[in-house]
Parts: structure tokens; C-alpha cells; sequence
């Protein structure tokens, strides 16, 4: 029987290495959010940190009935204010990640929709090949049984 050989088997290596380089992008961008996701996580630690500390100062400098030195509190505002502009700079890059991440998904599935389209011709094909070998295979032996037996009735006849 001759051996099977798929002509696009080359096509074939090209859309599984693309659905390869998808996959490694998808995990990338995966990554990529989770560590964003602890950004996000750090910043909300530190501003309530942060906050905690404000009002601690405020209920310290009520209790104490003096005159109070805003300096502090409006250093310890503005760190408040930087880290809320932080946390919705960090915010706005985890939307562009998650857009990324359905976008890739997409891409992903579209290549492994290609992938499995060329792996189902190809079986096609090789299923095409190996019955037309047996069928090949049956005619021989077929033509092989039909001259064993008009040689015995030639025998048979003498």
C-alpha cells in the first residue's frame, strides 16, 4: 500500500504554530492582568491605610483642642488623592487588558476552528486513501483468486 501523504501538511504546521503563538499571547495578557489585579489590590491597601491615618490624625487633634498644623493632614490628603488617580490610571490599563484578553480569546478560537478544519480534511483524505488502497488490495486479490481458478479448471478439463 502506498503511504499516505497530505499535501497541505505544511499549512496544517503553519495554523498550529499560529494557535501555539496565540495560546503563549492569551497566557501573556493573562498574566499581565493578574499582576495589574495586585496592583489594584496594593493601591487599595495603601489608600485605606492612608485614610485610617487621616482620621486618626483628625480625632487626635480633636481631643486635643489646640491649634492644629494642617501641614501633615494635607500631605497625608494629597498622598490620598495620588494614590486614587493611581488606582484609576491602574483601572483604566486592567479595561484595556480585559479588551485584549476577549480580543485574543477570539483569535484563539478562530485559529483553532482552522486548525481542526485542516486536521478533519486531512483524515478525510487519509480515510479516502486507505479505502481506496483496500479496495485496490480486494481487486487484486480478486483477479489473483480468478486466475487460480481458471487455471485449475484448465487443468481439470485435460
Amino acid at each position: 500500500m502506498k503511504a499516505f501523504r497530505y499535501r497541505l501538511a505544511a499549512v496544517l504546521s503553519r495554523a498550529e504554530h499560529s494557535e501555539r503563538m496565540v495560546q503563549i499571547e492569551l497566557a501573556r495578557r493573562q498574566e499581565e492582568l493578574a499582576a495589574l489585579d495586585h496592583q489594584l489590590s496594593s493601591t487599595r491597601t495603601v489608600q485605606r491605610e492612608l485614610q485610617t491615618r487621616v482620621r486618626d490624625a483628625f480625632k487626635a487633634t480633636r481631643e486635643q483642642h489646640a491649634d492644629v498644623d494642617l501641614g501633615p493632614l494635607q500631605t497625608l490628603q494629597q498622598a490620598i488623592d495620588d494614590v486614587e488617580e493611581l488606582e484609576r490610571h491602574i483601572m483604566g490599563l486592567r479595561r484595556c487588558v480585559v479588551e485584549q484578553i476577549d480580543e485574543t480569546r477570539q483569535r484563539l478560537l478562530e485559529a483553532a476552528k482552522s486548525r481542526r478544519m485542516l486536521e478533519k480534511h486531512r483524515e478525510e483524505l487519509a480515510e479516502r486513501h486507505r479505502r481506496a488502497a483496500r479496495s485496490t488490495e480486494t481487486k487484486q486479490l480478486d483477479e489473483l483468486a480468478g486466475n487460480g481458478r481458471r487455471g485449475e479448471e484448465a487443468v481439470t478439463e485435460t
